[in-house]
């Protein structure tokens, strides 16, 4: 029982950490939050299936080479 308690708590935890890094939605945090404390392990893996693929420094390091390659080519080319 204490067993069963302690992975619900970390399933909830971990989810709750993952999606504040990957999203600023405040209803998708709250609904990916909800469904995993509702249907711990179904709910879990449904939140793997469904979380945005990156974090929000994952997509913003993306977008800021983006911008430097641009300039860089602007640059030389």
């Amino acid at each position: 029982m204490l067993l069963t308690v302690c992975i619900v708590v970390f399933l909830v935890l971990f989810a709750l950490r993952d999606i504040l890094l990957r999203t600023n939605s405040f209803f998708y945090q709250v609904f990916c939050i909800l469904l995993v404390s509702a249907l711990p392990v179904v709910g879990f893996l449904l939140y793997l299936l469904i979380r945005p693929s990156r974090t929000i420094a994952e997509r913003s390091f993306e977008r800021k080479m983006y911008q430097y390659i641009a300039r860089s080519e602007e640059h030389h080319g």
